[in-house]
């Protein structure tokens, strides 16, 4: 039988740290998908700041100082490597993942470069 990552149980030990968010988030979206314009969708897809939130909350749409620490952390990653659209505040990320050209692939590689750099 074929092995699928969607068959994995989500982990019951909370990260703690914002490298641990983040790394348990680029997990979610690779194992749930990318989703846009919503932090889950009806799919079971998840966008970066959903992923982030229920890395860490188990939930979308809640926050606390890590999360606001690896949201953050996201933010200046892609202030490092360039990215040139207007993600002036770490919620900007967001928009970045909204963006129609933007890919899962895209999403998982910020999450991990921005936990490199926790």
């Amino acid at each position: 039988m074929l092995y699928d990552p969607k068959w994995e149980k989500p982990s019951t030990v909370t990260p703690e740290s914002p490298r641990e968010v983040l790394l348990s988030a680029a997990r979610l979206i690779e194992i749930h998908g990318l989703a846009k314009e919503t932090q889950r969708d009806a799919e079971g897809r998840l966008c970066l700041m959903g992923a982030i939130s229920v890395a860490r909350m188990g939930a979308t749409c809640k926050y606390d100082s890590v999360t606001c620490r690896a949201t953050l952390a996201v933010h200046k990653y892609l202030l490092s490597v360039g990215v040139s659209e207007d993600i002036t505040a770490p919620s900007g990320s967001a928009q970045w993942n909204n963006q129609p050209q933007r890919t899962q692939t895209e999403v998982v590689a910020a999450l991990r470069g921005a936990a490199q750099m926790c």
